[in-house]
């Protein structure tokens, strides 16, 4: 696992080396996270490992390369899928600033029905979730933003 890591630390990521040094616990965890999310789901390995995964390196540097090419730009919503849904919604984005995000869901009548926090940070792949498994099905409306900037998509529920 070091070896995985250290792997990690050396990839060409932007940035990374110099959060390393003045943010060591934080790009710690950022990379903890890649290295978990990255994994590929063994059905052998479920209660015997923290996320019944196999190791899988090569695409946890590539979530790790995504993640750097984190640029700031327009905020626009990249990819809502998918869509319909039945259990959840993910949303890949870009941004013009870090910082925390509002993500809000209204029903056709225009009623809020779900709101949750998206902090936007320097590193991560810019992606979120959505839980839609308690909404009954219909349409609805996405917001992503802050302040006066937001970006909406129309997503549907079965």
């Amino acid at each position: 696992m070091t070896g995985a890591i250290a792997l990690l630390y050396a990839s060409s990521c932007e940035g990374l080396e110099e959060a390393a040094i003045s943010k060591p616990a934080e790009t710690a965890l950022f990379v903890r996270e890649m290295i978990m999310q990255s994994g590929d789901q063994v059905a052998a390995l479920q209660n015997r490992t923290a996320t019944g995964r196999r190791l899988n390196i090569g695409q946890a540097m590539q979530d790790i390369e995504a993640s750097c090419q984190n640029i700031l730009g327009p905020l626009a919503l990249a990819s809502v899928y998918p869509n319909p849904a039945d259990e959840s919604i993910t949303v890949s984005y870009s941004s013009p600033v870090n910082g925390v995000y509002q993500v809000e869901l209204y029903d056709v009548l225009g009623r809020l029905v779900q709101r949750q926090e998206e902090v936007v940070a320097e590193f991560g792949l810019r992606r979120f979730t959505v839980d839609v498994s308690h909404l009954p099905a219909g349409s609805y409306l996405l917001r992503f933003g802050q302040g006066n900037d937001w970006v909406s998509e129309k997503v549907l529920v079965f």
